[in-house]
């Protein structure tokens, strides 16, 4: 801990060099990528560590009921990478934030009196306060010192118990599924607004004897939108204390993962030569439905990707235009549905141009 506080504190005194005199990079010269961001995530998991290690023992000494020690456990603290999709081929990647993942922290628990409710009950408690950590601190890693705690501007993070927190000041039910209760946990999981991956484990652990504690549909806070639900063992009190994002849609994903092969599909309908009844007029305009439907997608998906800035209006009128020239060339080409091909391929040129040129206006960055 020492050394680290020590490398931190040479990289600080660095930074603050360079910016008095932003002139002379010679400071930062040598500074690493480790330097600049490594450190800070080992600090991060350190301080979890730190700061459950001590709440752990504390709540041992104060109860005077069990006796606890630390066994073998390890986590990561890490940039979140979130790559942005042009139908199906990442363009680019962005990094929205932080994630503290901890995936085993064991803990050796006994009773003073050989009592293992106690030792159940102790196990809980803990357990609810780890999974606190997991956002606190990251919140104190990276809060303003000059502000108040309750400034809305200081970093907020997400826990599975500060999401149930939040659902249940928002007014969501909050279910606590267990063996006692076991006829509805059919018609409750299938009522849970959230993603399919986070029912089918819920489903999954009831299934396995285990309680699950859940609010009834996902939260939106602090730019993350998800669920928190917590998963125990009702024999030794351990638990998984989990959040999960949502996701966009089965049929969004489908076409934006296959918009390629479907356009050119789309192409070859409203290339098909037909002369009789209805046909000239149906088959094209099913081709050209086609392709509206793959733009209508690449649409929703560039609204997704803006930030709310001054240019994003600039940004969408660029993009809506690139659009209209893609349909305009698929005409030229003797079959509008073409246009769903030439759009995918120009647009996944050019959508990181766009996003990039209009994030450099000078106007953009204030």
């Amino acid at each position: 801990m020492a050394a680290l506080k020590a490398r931190l504190e040479k990289t600080k005194t660095k930074l603050e060099q360079f910016q008095q005199n932003p002139n002379d990079p010679s400071p930062i010269e040598n500074l690493t990528k480790e330097d600049l961001s490594g450190d800070l995530m080992y600090a991060g998991i350190l301080g979890y560590f730190a700061s459950v290690d001590s709440s752990d023992q504390l709540a041992a000494k104060t109860g005077k009921q069990v006796v606890a020690y630390r066994l073998p456990s390890y986590g990561v603290f890490m940039a979140t990478a979130q790559p942005h999709y042009w139908f199906g081929i990442v363009r680019n990647v962005s990094f929205p934030g932080v994630t503290m993942d901890v995936d085993r922290i064991t803990i050796h628990t006994e009773a003073k009196d050989a009592d293992n409710q106690k030792r159940i009950a102790y196990i809980r408690q803990i357990g609810s306060a780890a999974s606190a950590f997991e956002h606190a601190v990251p919140e104190q890693l990276f809060a303003d010192p000059s502000k108040p705690t309750t400034d809305p501007s200081q970093p907020q993070g997400v826990s599975a118990v500060k999401a149930l927190a939040i659902a249940a000041s928002q007014g969501q039910k909050i279910y606590t599924l267990n063996n006692k209760n076991q006829a509805y946990h059919a018609s409750i999981v299938a009522s849970l607004a959230t993603d399919a991956d986070s029912k089918a484990e819920i489903s999954n652990a009831l299934y396995a004897g285990k309680e699950v504690t859940v609010h009834q549909s996902d939260i939106t806070a602090y730019g993350w939108k998800g669920i928190g639900y917590i998963i125990l063992d009702p024999d030794s009190g351990a638990g998984a204390y989990k959040i999960s994002g949502g996701a966009n849609g089965g049929t969004l994903n489908f076409l934006d993962s296959n918009a390629g092969v479907i356009g050119l599909v789309a192409a070859m309908i409203g290339s098909i030569p037909v002369t009789s009844g209805l046909l000239p007029f149906l088959v094209p305009l099913l081709a050209f439905t086609i392709a509206a439907a793959l733009f209508t997608v690449g649409l929703i998906l560039f609204l997704d990707s803006l930030d709310g800035g001054p240019c994003d209006a600039g940004a969408l009128a660029a993009y809506v235009a690139l659009g209209i020239v893609a349909l305009a060339l698929g005409a030229l080409f003797g079959s509008l549905a073409l246009a769903a091909w030439v759009f995918w391929f120009f647009g996944f040129l050019a959508d990181g141009a766009i996003r990039s040129t209009f994030n450099n206006v000078a106007i953009c960055k204030q």
